[in-house]
Formats: structure tokens, C-alpha cells, sequence
């Protein structure tokens, strides 16, 4: 499935291993580079993990906010208040980061 922006993979199950994760393994990799990578990948991962919340919990109760029983809409809200925009940022953030120079 895709996740808004359609840059972030949403398939799978949470804690797999994520698609796009770098790790450093060259013995003369500096410290900058692989504390740059592992932020790198830590945003990845924290996108990725959005994008599952999102993809199935938030939108079928969207979809279906009777599930959560009597004002379901407005419990959905309270409790996913910001994840969409949380999403997209976090997946600006990564693509900017996958970018020359971005890391």
C-alpha cells in the first residue's frame, strides 16, 4: 500500500525490516557519518511506523468511526489528533534527507 506523497512504503508488518535503510559498515566511516546514518534510518523507521498507524488503524476509522462506539468521530480525533500531518512532514524530512548533501 501506499502512504501520502508516496514516498515511505507502508508494506509489511511493524518491526520488519524497513526498505531504503543504510547502514554503515566501511571500517574508516567516521563518527559524523555514522551518526548521520543512524538518524537517517531512525527517522526511516519512525516514518515507516506512521505510515503503518495511519494506513491501518486511522483510515478505516475515519472511514467507519462507529466502531469506537458513541462519538466515534470526535474519539478518532482525540486520539489521532495530528498522525496525517505528523506523516507528511516526517516523509519531507526523509526525502530531503535521501537528497545530495542531505545527510
Amino acid at each position: 500500500a501506499a502512504t501520502p506523497m508516496g514516498a515511505i512504503p507502508t508494506g509489511g508488518a511493524p518491526g520488519d525490516a524497513r526498505p531504503g535503510v543504510v547502514h554503515v559498515h566501511t571500517p574508516g566511516a567516521s563518527m559524523r557519518d555514522k551518526v548521520l546514518d543512524e538518524f537517517y534510518n531512525t527517522e526511516l523507521d519512525y516514518t515507516y511506523d506512521l505510515g503503518v498507524v495511519v494506513e491501518v488503524y486511522i483510515k478505516p476509522l475515519r472511514k467507519d468511526p462507529s466502531m469506537l462506539g458513541k462519538n466515534g468521530a470526535a474519539k478518532v480525533d482525540d486520539i489521532f489528533s495530528n498522525w496525517e500531518q505528523l506523516l507528511m512532514v516526517n516523509t519531507e524530512i526523509v526525502k530531503r534527507m535521501r537528497e545530495p548533501g542531505g545527510r
